[in-house]
């Protein structure tokens, strides 16, 4: 009759409405739902049976409330559908993420202690086999051999560069010796670095080496610069005493007082000009009444300029 068409024509535009109203509460759940979605499904399903529940007065008839029922059957069973698709793959994209983590700390503890390499192989390897984890749920027997030996050799590569930072000379000539072409533990094979990683990493060994030269060099420059100030400092102080008899507090050398002094000078060379010799052999030709004080005067003047 007119009433039942009546009813039905409203719970027909009722669908078109439901399904743009929908698609919108879906849409934001999905841009608000943390990685992984964990409860993706529960929170659609109840989405859209309130959405039809607060709609239900809208079926006076029979035959519409069989239409109502029947229609929110079919846009639930809709979007149950798109929301296990979006919660399955947000699942995987946290898997991803997580083990991305897993393998990100893994390298920089392998940075730090390389020789820790084979227990993190282990524990790595642990992981992915699990019968209870997530990769077993999500991954064959043969994609977990495949991730195994990707990330094993990632990691070799990262235990490879801590070493490097301890004894890049040592790590360079194993490189060459082909130690880290296969690493196997406990008989099996974990992972294994091609040519084009060895080269790599002989290459990353080698500016380490420059580097670490570089360093040494540097130190030693800086090193013998200070030295350097500090021996022109005492030649300075013991050529001024020699030349005046007094320091620069005013206190009276003796010749002899001066000569030990000269002697347990760590700064001053043994030989030479400048040198402790030298100058002793000038404390001692002085005190022999050699020429004159004021050539013995003139003298120390050229020694310091020629210093």
């Amino acid at each position: 009759d007119s009433e039942q068409r009546a009813d039905v024509s409203r719970i027909n535009t009722l669908q078109a409405t439901a399904m743009s109203d929908l698609s919108q509460v879906v849409q934001d759940l999905e841009t608000n739902a943390e990685l992984g979605a964990p409860e993706f499904v529960k929170s659609v399903t109840e989405a859209v049976t309130g959405y039809y529940e607060t709609r239900g007065d809208q079926a006076t008839t029979s035959l519409g409330k069989q239409r109502f029922a029947e229609q929110q059957a079919k846009v639930l069973a809709h979007f149950t559908t798109e929301a296990i698709k979006f919660q399955a793959a947000s699942a995987g994209t946290k898997v991803k993420e997580d083990h991305k983590q897993s393998i990100n700390n893994f390298q920089n503890a392998l940075l730090k202690d390389p020789g820790a390499l084979g227990a993190v192989l282990q524990m790595n390897a642990a992981a992915i086999d699990d019968p209870e984890g997530i990769f077993a749920k999500f991954l064959n027997a043969e994609d977990r051999v495949d991730l195994k030996r990707s990330n094993a050799e990632d990691l070799i590569r990262f235990a490879v560069r801590g070493a490097i930072r301890i004894n890049p000379d040592a790590v360079k000539q194993a490189l060459i010796n082909g130690t880290f072409d296969e690493f196997v533990v406990d008989g099996e094979t974990l992972g294994n670095l091609d040519s084009e990683d060895v080269q790599g990493l002989i290459g990353e060994a080698n500016m380490m080496i420059n580097a670490n030269e570089a360093a040494l060099k540097a130190e030693a420059q800086k090193i013998e610069a200070q030295l350097k100030r500090d021996r022109e400092a005492a030649q300075q102080e013991f050529y001024g005493i020699i030349s005046t008899g007094l320091d620069a507090e005013g206190r009276v050398w003796t010749d002899a007082e001066l000569i030990q002094a000269i002697n347990a000078n760590l700064f001053l060379k043994p030989y030479g000009v400048g040198s402790k010799t030298d100058m002793i052999n000038t404390i001692r030709l002085r005190a022999k009444g050699r020429d004159t004080i004021e050539m013995d005067a003139a003298e120390l003047r050229e020694k310091r300029e020629f210093i």
